[in-house]
């Protein structure tokens, strides 16, 4: 799904804008869908979300920590799941403006991708979002790092069992294709007086795998945070 925004400035560190338009429109729809998503007995839910989104900005310049754009934006998701998505899908029409620090955009239009099929082992896939991985210590992988696929593996058997209630059928062969790493500050919040920083990564790669898996993997995304903008892919080849 694509939402064209318009606005006058936005974040350069804007990945915990897009989940506060989710959340907004979740919000706006159902107050009782939103809070089943977001919270279980009154904590945060921390079980992996059916969504995966992206930000693509076409025309802007960089002022003080703020794009300032020149065109109107867009806001990529993309998600299997149909509840998830009427609910997004209605809160973000019926809503139609939003409001981040005191930053407002607006929405244009709302139209729907055309998504491919996936029927073979093997698929390239071109980040729309870059792609985050960390190990267990929490520890933000390279793409050349020995443990970077045994923990790719891991979040995509976590996502897809959160989502079907079954992982993986079959382990993942990961290939980078023409990659280029992208750090990215997660706004301004301070961990141990730090600011954090994740490193990700963003092209094309060869991704083998069962033919069912790499569909979902396609439609819920592939990284870590990806209601945070990361993670979301389109199909460049079938193979």
């Amino acid at each position: 799904m694509k939402f064209v925004m318009r606005g006058e400035v936005f974040p350069v560190s804007y990945n915990f804008l897009t989940l506060g338009i989710v959340k907004e429109a979740l919000k706006n729809s159902s107050y009782d869908y939103y809070s089943e998503l977001f919270y279980y007995e009154q904590k945060n839910n921390k079980k992996a979300k059916p969504f995966c989104t992206a930000i693509v900005l076409r025309s802007y310049k960089i002022e003080n920590e703020l794009f300032r754009l020149e065109s109107p934006f867009e806001f990529w998701l993309s998600t299997p799941d149909p509840t998830f998505f009427t609910h997004l899908y209605n809160g973000m029409i019926s809503l139609k403006s939003f409001d981040y620090k005191g930053m407002k955009f607006s929405l244009i239009s709302a139209s729907m991708l055309n998504e491919k099929l996936i029927l073979t082992e093997k698929v390239v896939f071109k980040t729309i979002s870059p792609i985050c991985i960390k190990d267990k210590q929490g520890r933000y992988l390279d793409v050349g790092d020995a443990q970077f696929v045994e923990n790719l593996n891991y979040y995509a058997d976590l996502i897809l069992k959160n989502f079907r209630k079954r992982g993986l059928k079959k382990s993942l062969e990961f290939q980078p294709i023409d990659m280029k790493k992208r750090v990215v500050k997660l706004g301004d919040d301070l961990i141990e007086n730090k600011k954090y920083y994740v490193n990700s990564w963003y092209g094309e790669f060869l991704l083998s795998g069962d033919p069912e898996d790499l569909n979902l993997i396609y439609q819920l995304g592939l990284s870590c945070r990806r209601a945070e903008a990361f993670g979301l892919l389109e199909v460049v080849e079938v193979m």
